[in-house]
């Protein structure tokens, strides 16, 4: 579990008091353990979890020694990640979207030509990346290109009512559900968009920040 001020906390053999892990290669013996760890990634090939603490930066954690090391050091602040099957991990900034190289530990340029926050990445089953921002939209990552492109549909218009996109999700027929700031919840099964917010369905309100598919 990622927290703020605890750090990264370990909850093992169904315990429900969750362990501290002390984050390696920190000079600073009060930020060791009082860190501020918010997205994490798990990569199972590795057997370990990516992590991203704030004002720290990209950190590793891994399950068989239970250590927690600084992998690169990054001041910019990681909204969500999400590994590729090329062991690319995905990072979503508040200045944009980078590639960083987990073999070579190395961090790729913007992808965005305009500094915007990204606040969601899907790969979805046709192993495709769609990025949502807070404020520009959707973007789509294609094989091979170093710039993410927008995403735009007939004649060019998006039906999406929002460019403050907070969270994006894939059912298992293949619909995206994109949640938006104020304009509730679109859906699209890839020709049809569909629009759900407070005046024709059971939505509290239009804010939908976050998405899980059960």
């Amino acid at each position: 579990v990622a927290s703020q001020n605890f750090g990264l906390l370990v909850y093992e053999n169904g315990s429900f008091t969750g362990k501290s892990t002390e984050l390696e290669q920190s000079n600073n013996a009060v930020v060791k353990y009082n860190y501020n760890a918010t997205v994490l990634e798990n990569d199972a090939k590795k057997a370990s979890c990516w992590v991203y603490v704030r004002n720290v930066g990209i950190c590793k954690y891994s399950y068989q020694s239970a250590k927690l090391k600084i992998v690169y050091p990054l001041l910019m602040e990681v909204k969500c990640m999400k590994l590729s099957a090329d062991a690319t991990l995905w990072l979503g900034t508040d200045e944009g979207l980078y590639a960083f190289d987990t073999n070579s530990n190395s961090l790729s340029e913007n992808y965005l030509s305009n500094i915007c926050t990204v606040t969601d990445i899907l790969i979805d089953k046709k192993k495709e990346m769609w990025v949502t921002t807070d404020g520009c939209g959707i973007y789509k990552v294609l094989s091979g290109n170093k710039k993410a492109v927008p995403f735009s549909f007939a004649k060019g218009k998006q039906f999406v009512k929002s460019n403050s996109i907070w969270s994006l999700n894939e059912d298992v027929a293949g619909n995206k559900w994109i949640g938006t700031e104020y304009k509730g919840l679109t859906k699209f099964d890839g020709t049809n968009w569909t629009v759900y917010d407070t005046t024709n369905s059971a939505l509290p309100n239009n804010n939908v920040l976050s998405l899980v598919i059960d």
